[in-house]
């Protein structure tokens, strides 16, 4: 029987290569299916050739195809940068066009590790919806935040991982829509691309259960039901030194398979807020200085 493609679609620079390889390791030995076959497609934001062959070898030690797909980087070239995010975040904008013989896909950001099988989320049914998505974990601060469009918004979820209906959004020239709400509110997003997907997916997006997003906080437990798919948010990544929380373990697991796997140096601050993030709350100072940390 001839499987069909689920299309994965990542997206990086050179500077995220590494946790590229680590999250598609990861996809792909825990992916099993007798009636699909992955297909990875990695928007290519400059990548050094070096990382291309690190990556196509993780393709063929799994028997699957890799596709490395030159995004044209003028379109983004004046799009703001703000906190972690980088220009790549917004390549998922483009998605529905530049896959446009694919009728959904699943888009995986590079800060992720995938535990579970990913065939139950590609099986979602998708009907009206754009897309399918994971609440975000702060969902209810970020809309309190100044912003003048999130007013508009009542759910807001997390566009780490996403479900995209690539022919509906196709109808909905949602590609070009998108790039123009980031030229008119540029000075008024705050998380990037994530704002602008949902404002233009108000009411058509579908809800999915936290396990295909558990958005992993540095001090982050164990959580039950077990999670398929690990996000690991915020600006301090389990491959920076002193990361340390109960999903480390699996990240550390998978980032040993990429070649000469390197720790990344924390700065000063961001050691210090690990730091304060295990003071208890009890200390007076903590609580001012945990409004802050997040």
């Amino acid at each position: 029987m001839n499987k069909k493609d689920i299309n994965i679609v990542y997206s990086s620079d050179d500077n995220y290569s590494q946790p590229l390889g680590v999250s598609m390791h990861s996809l792909l030995d825990n992916f099993q299916s007798d009636k699909y076959q992955l297909i990875i497609n990695i928007l290519d934001g400059d990548i050094k050739d070096e990382n291309k062959v690190k990556l196509t070898n993780i393709g063929k030690i799994y028997k699957t195809k890799i596709n490395f797909i030159k995004v044209n980087t003028e379109i983004f070239a004046d799009f703001p940068q703000m906190y972690y995010y980088t220009l790549p975040a917004y390549y998922r904008l483009c998605i529905p066009d530049i896959l446009k013989d694919v009728e959904k896909c699943i888009y995986i950001d590079c800060d992720t590790l995938v535990i579970g099988n990913i065939e139950g989320l590609y099986e979602n049914s998708l009907d009206c919806y754009l897309l399918a998505a994971v609440e975000d974990s702060v969902a209810e601060q970020v809309l309190k935040m100044n912003c003048p469009f999130f007013k508009y918004i009542k759910k807001y979820f997390n566009s780490g991982i996403l479900l995209m209906n690539l022919d509906k959004m196709r109808q909905e020239d949602f590609t070009a829509k998108a790039i123009e709400f980031v030229k008119k509110h540029s000075k008024e997003l705050i998380y990037a691309d994530q704002d602008v997907l949902n404002f233009l997916c108000i009411d058509k997006w579908l809800p999915l259960e936290k396990k295909w997003n558990l958005q992993v906080d540095r001090s982050q437990t164990r959580v039950k039901p077990d999670p398929i798919i690990l996000h690991y948010t915020t600006g301090y990544k389990p491959w920076c030194r002193f990361y340390n929380n109960y999903y480390q373990r699996f990240y550390k697991h998978y980032l040993k398979k990429w070649p000469e796997y390197k720790i990344k140096e924390t700065t000063t601050l961001i050691a210090a807020k690990q730091i304060i993030k295990f003071i208890p709350y009890s200390v007076p100072i903590v609580r001012f200085l945990k409004k802050f940390i997040n």
